[in-house]
């Protein structure tokens, strides 16, 4: 069951309705620098699963975040609610790894239709202050990402914050799916080793000051000018408090490997 009023509440929207692309925009970006990107449900051993009922619980209920799949899916259903039309979007994601993309259905975006125009709805990418673009044309944000379209495909771009340079996100088509039909990709990715879904520990929350980030023991604060800092087992509840607004409730995720490599030399180590 969704409560609508929680999760207003839980992202911090201070309007007092949300009918067109103005209030849309800012519940979009409530809910950006409200609600992190974060893996640690894989570590903690929750349950996992594109179940309104089990998202809720986590991400508004307990305050927490969640990967692309379930932070897309569950503010589609709030959406729902609040009488916008949503679509899911099946995209693809860069890894310059390989220098290729990633499966289909490796990432999941969101198209609301609102008087007549589409617009894309991102809430799961955790790298940016993504806001609703228009998917006729062509944009760029001042936010430091942008939207081509080359054939069939938009491609979405983002700016690094210190070359100023464009690099690829990911790219998407405008068929619309269902919610299961990401299933099979979304229970891969959550359960299968090889990629930082399960093997580390990652937490990102965009912000007006830039992007907070946590992988495995490396922790940036985009609100601090101090840089980079090692989490330890003495700050680890500190400081996902503090830069990413998470209440573990004292519980310590099961260590990735480099976790365990890290803390293995720090007093006190688990």
């Amino acid at each position: 069951m969704l409560d609508r009023e929680s999760y207003l509440q839980r992202v911090g929207y201070a309007g007092n309705a949300v009918s067109g692309l103005v209030d849309l925009a800012a519940l979009v970006q409530a809910h950006q620098m409200s609600v992190p990107w974060e893996n640690l449900a894989v570590f903690l051993d929750e349950p996992q699963a594109l179940s309104i009922d089990v998202l809720f619980e986590r991400i508004v209920a307990q305050r927490r975040g969640g990967t692309c799949w379930e932070l897309n899916f569950l503010f589609a259903a709030l959406l729902d609610e609040l009488g916008f039309q949503a679509s899911f979007l099946c995209a693809q994601s860069w890894d310059p790894r390989n220098s290729d993309w990633t499966p289909p259905f490796d990432h999941m975006v969101l198209s609301i239709s609102i008087s007549g125009h589409d617009y894309l709805v991102d809430v799961g990418l955790g790298k940016a202050l993504l806001p609703p673009l228009p998917l006729h044309r062509e944009c760029a944000v001042s936010e430091g990402c942008r939207m081509r379209i080359e054939g069939r495909w938009r491609i979405i771009d983002q700016m690094h914050p210190r070359t100023t340079e464009w690099k690829v996100a990911y790219r998407f088509e405008l068929t619309a799916f269902s919610p299961d039909d990401f299933v099979p990709q979304y229970r891969l990715r959550h359960t299968t080793s090889g990629s930082h879904f399960t093997d580390n520990w990652f937490v990102a929350m965009a912000g007006r000051s830039g992007v907070s980030r946590l992988i495995d023991t490396y922790l940036v604060d985009a609100g601090r000018a101090s840089g980079a800092e090692k989490l330890t087992p003495a700050n680890l509840h500190d400081r996902l408090s503090r830069v990413f607004g998470l209440d573990l409730k004292g519980r310590v995720p099961r260590l990735s490997e480099g976790v365990r490599a890290a803390w293995s030399a720090v007093d006190g180590g688990l």
